[in-house]
């Protein structure tokens, strides 16, 4: 699914069919119940629960829901707009952005004969497409907000581990920056990147991959399962995945669960919550300053501490996708040139 020279996410088969317990906010919570609703939204978009082109809640329904008032949820609603991840469809409803599927190829083929091309002229643009989507395999950018290459970081760990790719991580910044130089490439990023890359590469004769995100539901039905007044610490390389968890957690148990967020590299604050926390989460980049700080501290802990590594970021239907794209020849997988 292209538009122009750029890739659009893509449906996948999973189901997006949603309850209303999916949205139970903690109006009392440090943090506001819209920020709450935006966050789950985002989520649920960039891990593929609500798949491109399906229909979000009515603002009627999620204030049902939510018990927030309408104005607040328009607003939610207008700030997704606003991050390229859903659109509105005049009087129809919000939706996720979407652009054309792959599956519609046979639509594709009758638009170009009613514009008079024959078989042979459709032969040949197709040709063109797929030729100018191996010249992209040359180099893979992987491409992230300035304010958070942790996450870019895990992202290119994964893609390394389960593809054999050696992309370069770079900013949106730098992206702007560069584009004039780059001729071929595949640009890879998360849907809460998507827009801001898209814009930027807009014209550009640049493949553009959106990846969705893990769901993450073995972690989450591990928080529901906690006990009141449970303690726990959430450690992660990205900030942004720190702040999305916080938020997340919030509105999955308030203040019910005492929550503590960090990055690996902040000792003293990661060796404290390892003496006290009765749960750690961590991704696969934290993982071992937080074994360390464990190794560290067993000594004097005093009750049993579980740790809960997270395996994945990306979605494995995005590493699926993407590897029957790129097939399985040795050359796609050397190590890419780097931009200078």
């Amino acid at each position: 699914m292209s538009e122009g020279r750029r890739v659009q996410p893509r449906p996948n088969n999973l189901s997006s069919a949603m309850h209303r317990w999916d949205f139970d906010l903690q109006t009392e919570s440090a943090i506001a119940p819209a920020v709450q609703l935006f966050d789950r939204l985002s989520f649920m978009i960039s891990s593929g629960q609500y798949l491109p082109g399906s229909q979000l809640p009515s603002i009627r329904q999620l204030a049902l829901w939510t018990g927030l008032h309408r104005n607040t949820i328009a607003k939610v609603y207008q700030n997704l707009k606003q991050t390229g991840l859903v659109e509105a469809r005049g009087g129809a409803g919000v939706y996720v952005r979407q652009g054309r599927s792959a599956g519609q190829v046979a639509a594709v083929v009758e638009e170009f004969l009613g514009q008079g091309l024959t078989l042979e002229q459709i032969k040949n643009l197709f040709w063109q497409e797929i030729d100018w989507r191996r010249q992209c395999r040359a180099k893979f950018l992987v491409v992230v907000d300035p304010a958070d290459l942790g996450v870019g970081e895990i992202i290119v760990t994964e893609l390394q581990a389960d593809l054999g790719l050696q992309p370069e991580l770079i900013t949106t910044t730098q992206l702007a920056e560069i584009l004039p130089y780059v001729e071929a490439a595949t640009i890879l990023t998360s849907r809460y990147f998507y827009e801001q890359v898209n814009t930027i590469c807009a014209g550009a004769d640049l493949r553009l991959i959106c990846l969705d995100i893990y769901r993450f539901e073995r972690e989450i039905e591990r928080l529901r399962q906690l006990p009141d007044g449970c303690h726990v610490g959430i450690v992660s390389v990205s900030t942004g995945i720190l702040r999305v968890a916080a938020s997340l957690i919030q509105g999955l148990r308030g203040d019910r669960l005492l929550v503590t967020t960090l990055l690996p590299q902040d000792i003293d604050r990661l060796q404290a919550t390892v003496r006290h926390a009765q749960i750690l989460i961590t991704d696969r980049l934290a993982e071992g300053a937080v074994k360390k700080a464990i190794a560290l501290v067993e000594s004097v802990r005093l009750r049993p501490l579980e740790l809960l590594v997270c395996q994945h970021y990306l979605a494995p239907e995005a590493i699926a996708k993407l590897k029957v794209e790129l097939g399985n020849h040795a050359e796609l997988f050397a190590p890419n040139s780097q931009i200078q």
